[in-house]
């Protein structure tokens, strides 16, 4: 198959019926995951080097619903990233620190015994996304003013 070819999906991941697709054609086929822009246009304010943001963005890739935690380890994400797995363990720590994540131990039995409770980004990102909202909302009322 051609890098251009279109690869065999069900329905739901075709492709090519989103604007990500529109935008990445094949190369979406392989994967993508969802990324707030306030993570990425907020990094500096939120105080996250470009590391410790690398790493929260292969947790990001690993959490695949709201209910189960992302669970990738240091390991994969040194190997990925090409740096020593305890590189990745204080970039880690680090954000444990900052209070983005939290280490999370399922119990005893349990099918996977560790992940990554990506909870307290999500809340630190919520007045940032408000305040990116309420900057659409007044720039769309001032050219409404404008305009009408």
């Amino acid at each position: 198959m051609n890098e251009q070819a279109i690869p065999d999906l069900p329905d739901d991941l075709d492709y090519e019926r989103g604007r990500v697709s529109a935008r990445f054609g094949v190369v979406a086929a392989a994967g993508y995951q969802p990324l707030p822009d306030v993570l990425l246009f907020h990094q500096s304010e939120l105080g996250l080097t470009s590391e410790e943001l690398n790493v929260a963005l292969h947790i990001l890739a690993h959490w695949y619903a709201p209910d189960r935690l992302p669970f990738p380890s240091a390991k994969t994400i040194a190997r990925r990233m090409g740096v020593g797995e305890r590189t990745v363990e204080r970039y880690l720590t680090s954000l444990r620190k900052k209070g983005f994540l939290v280490k999370y131990r399922h119990p005893k039995g349990a099918r996977r015994r560790k992940g990554h409770d990506l909870s307290p980004l999500i809340e630190r990102l919520k007045p940032l996304a408000h305040q990116r909202l309420e900057e659409r909302r007044q720039r769309l009322r001032e050219a409404d003013r404008i305009g009408g």
